[in-house]
C-alpha cells in the first residue's frame, strides 16, 4: 500500500480537479467496501449478523493511511458500497439502512479519533501506540454497539443489552485483528535485482523461519492437547515473532492466528472444554482471541521504535552532519563491505577523489557560514550526478570521495568530467544573495578486479588528485596517466 502525498501548505486545488479527485475517491472506496461487504455477507447466518465482517476495519484502515481529508462525496461512496452489497444479496431497505448506519457510525468515530493522534501512533511505531489503538477501536466499537442497541430489538427481536454486546464485540474483534495489518503495511517499492535476491535468500534462512514455525507447532499442539488453555499455546510463538520480524509481518501473523483459532473452534478442530451454547460465552471467547493479539503487537511496536532509534544513531555515526553524505568512517565501512562482497568473483571498481578548488579562500573572504553552504551545495550537486549504487563520502574538510562499482575506466572518467563541468557551471547563492562559483579537481583510479586494497586504491586516486591540483585545478586526472593531465583536463 502506498501513502498519498501531502499537498504543500497553502495549496488549494482548482474546483474541477478537486471534484474529480473526490469522485474518484468515492468510486474507489465504494468498490472496496462493496467487495469486502459481500465477503462478510457470505458468512452471515440467516436472520443474524455476519460471522466475519472485514469491511469496516478495511475502510477505516484505508482512510487512516490516507494523508489527506476525506470529502463528503467519498464518505457517500463508502456508504453506497455498504448499501449496494446488502441490496444485491437481497436485503430489505429498512434493514439495509440501519446496518449501514451502524457500520458508518463506527468508522466515522474511529477516523475522527485517529486523525487527532500523531502519524507515528497511527502507524503503531511508538511504544504507546497499541494503547491508542485499543482506546480508539473500543470507542468505534462502542459507537456501533449503541446503534446496535436500537437495531437488535427492531430487526432481530432481541434485547438492547444483547445488541450492544453483539455489535461491540464483533466490531472490536474485526478491528483489532485486521486494522493493524493495514496501518503497518509498508509502502510498496519495486526492489532492485540484488535486493530481491537478498530477500529471497533471507526468506530461505531456517533461523528466520523458526518463529513462524513455532506458531504452527503451537496450533498443532492445541489440537492434540485440547482444553481451556489451548488458545494460549500460540502466545509464545507470537511473542517470538514480534521480537524477530517487522511490525507488519507480526500483524499479519496475528491476523492469521486469530482467524485460525476462530475457525478451528467453530469446526471442532480445537476443543476448549465449552460448547459456547450461551451468547455471552461466545462473545467472551471472541474478545479473548482479539485481546490475545495485543501482546505481540505491543512488543512489535516497542521493537519498531527501538530499531528506528538505532537506525537514527547509526545514521548520525556514519553520516556527515553538514552535507548529509557519508563521513570518513561511514564511507570506508561501505567501501570495504563492497570489496568483501566481491570476494571470489570478478568485479571492476573505480574511485574518485574530489577537492573543491581554493576553498580556504571562500572561508577567508566570505566566512565559514558561506563555506558551509558551498560544501552542502557541492555534495548535493555531486550526488545528483551519481547512480543509486555509487558511494559518496566526505573524507574531511573540502575533500570528498566516490566509489563507483561495476564501472570501467572510461565511464568513470566521463562521470568525473560531468561532475567537473556541472560544478564549474553551478553557482551557490550565499545568504546575502551573492552567487559564488566553485570549481573542483578530481583524481580517478580504476582496477579491473578487486585484489587491491582499499587504501592502495584511494591512494592512487589521491595521487591523481594531487597532480590535477598541480596542473591548474578544475580538471580530471586519471591514475596511470599522470604524465598527460592536459588530455583529461576540463576546459
Amino acid at each position: 500500500m502506498t501513502e498519498e502525498p501531502v499537498p504543500p501548505p497553502g495549496a488549494v486545488p482548482a474546483w474541477p480537479a478537486l471534484a474529480k479527485e473526490s469522485a474518484l475517491d468515492a468510486l474507489l472506496l465504494g468498490s472496496l467496501v462493496f467487495g469486502f461487504a459481500l465477503l462478510g455477507i457470505l458468512t452471515r447466518p440467516t436472520g443474524a449478523l455476519a460471522a466475519f465482517w472485514p469491511a469496516n476495519a478495511v475502510l477505516l484502515g484505508v482512510l487512516v493511511r490516507r494523508l489527506r481529508p476525506t470529502s463528503v462525496l467519498a464518505w457517500c461512496g463508502a456508504a453506497a458500497g455498504f448499501i449496494l452489497a446488502d441490496v444485491v444479496m437481497g436485503g430489505t431497505w429498512p434493514k439495509v439502512a440501519w446496518l449501514t448506519l451502524a457500520n458508518m457510525a463506527g468508522v466515522i468515530v474511529g477516523y475522527l479519533l485517529f486523525s487527532r493522534i500523531p502519524l507515528g501512533h497511527r502507524r503503531l511505531l511508538q511504544p504507546l501506540s497499541v494503547v491508542y489503538l485499543i482506546v480508539i477501536v473500543a470507542m468505534a466499537s462502542l459507537t456501533a454497539g449503541l446503534v446496535g442497541m436500537v437495531i437488535n430489538p427492531l430487526l432481530f427481536h432481541g434485547s438492547r443489552a444483547d445488541g450492544l454486546l453483539i455489535w461491540f464485540t464483533a466490531e472490536l474483534v474485526d478491528y483489532l485483528v485486521i486494522l493493524p495489518v493495514i496501518l503497518t503495511m509498508p509502502a510498496w517499492r519495486r526492489p532492485q535485482r540484488d535486493q530481491r535476491h537478498r530477500e529471497f535468500v533471507l526468506r530461505l534462512d531456517p533461523l528466520k523461519l523458526a518463529p513462524a514455525l513455532s506458531l504452527f507447532l503451537g496450533g498443532a499442539l492445541g489440537m492434540v492437547i485440547s482444553g481451556p488453555g489451548a488458545v494460549s499455546y500460540l502466545v509464545p510463538g507470537l511473542l517470538w515473532c514480534a521480537l524477530s520480524y517487522s511490525l507488519f509481518v507480526t500483524a499479519v501473523l496475528t491476523l492469521l492466528c486469530s482467524v485460525w483459532t476462530l475457525m478451528a473452534v467453530s469446526v471442532g478442530y480445537l476443543h476448549l472444554g465449552s460448547d459456547f451454547g450461551g451468547q455471552y460465552e461466545l462473545q467472551s471467547f471472541r474478545i479473548g482471541v482479539a485481546l490475545m493479539v495485543l501482546a505481540p503487537l505491543a512488543v512489535a511496536s516497542v521493537m519498531a521504535a527501538r530499531n528506528e532509534l538505532l537506525r537514527q544513531l547509526q545514521h548520525a555515526a556514519t553520516h556527515d552532519r553538514l552535507t548529509g553524505v557519508l563521513n570518513r568512517a561511514g564511507f570506508i565501512d561501505q567501501a570495504e563491505a563492497l570489496f568483501r562482497a566481491t570476494a571470489g568473483r570478478q568485479r571492476e571498481f573505480s574511485t574518485l577523489m574530489l577537492d573543491i578548488d581554493h576553498f580556504k579562500r571562500v572561508n577567508d573572504v566570505y566566512g565559514h557560514a558561506a563555506g558551509d553552504l558551498v560544501l552542502a551545495d557541492f555534495a548535493q550537486l555531486v550526488n545528483s550526478c551519481l547512480r543509486d549504487t555509487d558511494v559518496l563520502g566526505r573524507l574531511g574538510g573540502e575533500e570528498f570521495a566516490v566509489l563507483l562499482p561495476d564501472v570501467s575506466a572510461a565511464v568513470a572518467q566521463a562521470i568525473a568530467q560531468r561532475i567537473c563541468v556541472a560544478c564549474a557551471a553551478h553557482s551557490t547563492l550565499l545568504e546575502d544573495g551573492t552567487p559564488l562559483i566553485s570549481t573542483v579537481s578530481i583524481g580517478v583510479a580504476h582496477v579491473p578486479d578487486v585484489p587491491v586494497t582499499l587504501d592502495a586504491f584511494l591512494s592512487a586516486a589521491d595521487a591523481a588528485l594531487y597532480l590535477a591540483k598541480q596542473s591548474g585545478r578544475n580538471r580530471v586526472v586519471i591514475s596511470g596517466d599522470e604524465s598527460l593531465p592536459a588530455a583529461t583536463a576540463v576546459p
